[in-house]
């Protein structure tokens, strides 16, 4: 099992993790998208296989399950609609979070499901670790309208 760096472990108490994805399974699923997965990001696979709940004082997360990505993406139709994005996860009330994998980096970004429009996506970290932090700082959720700066 992976550890998790210590300013991300506070953020998560609210946060169901679910048992760890095994690596043989996310080498499969990285796979299928034809690209390795940020190193972050499999850390914290290592240690929960996604999850469900607060992350910080009022931030939401839902982090699909490895095996799922996959069909999450076909079923949300990422790849015609928001090119370039792998969907792992959303905030439950209709914005999804994905890698931008046209970038080397992968950095993170939001995105409304209502829209396919690229002004309608936002940068949310430029490694996963940021994206996790970033969220723990909103005290009222992101403002989408202005997201680098607390709502």
């Amino acid at each position: 099992m992976g550890s998790l760096p210590p300013d991300i472990e506070p953020l998560l108490s609210g946060f169901n993790k679910n048992p760890p994805c095994a690596s043989a399974k996310l080498a499969t699923v990285e796979q299928s998208f034809g690209t390795a997965f940020p190193v972050e990001y499999q850390q914290f696979m290592a240690t929960s296989n996604g999850g469900e709940g607060s992350i910080g004082a009022e931030s939401y997360l839902i982090l699909d399950p490895v095996e799922r990505l996959k069909e999450y993406n076909l079923d949300y139709q990422v790849a015609e609609n928001w090119p370039g994005l792998v969907l792992i996860g959303s905030d439950g009330g209709g914005m999804g979070f994905a890698f931008d994998v046209r970038d080397p980096a992968m950095p993170m970004v939001a995105f409304d499901f209502t829209s396919i429009s690229p002004e309608d996506r936002w940068f949310v970290g430029a490694t996963f670790w940021e994206f996790l932090m970033r969220l723990g700082r909103f005290t009222c959720g992101i403002d989408w309208d202005n997201p680098e700066e607390p709502g």
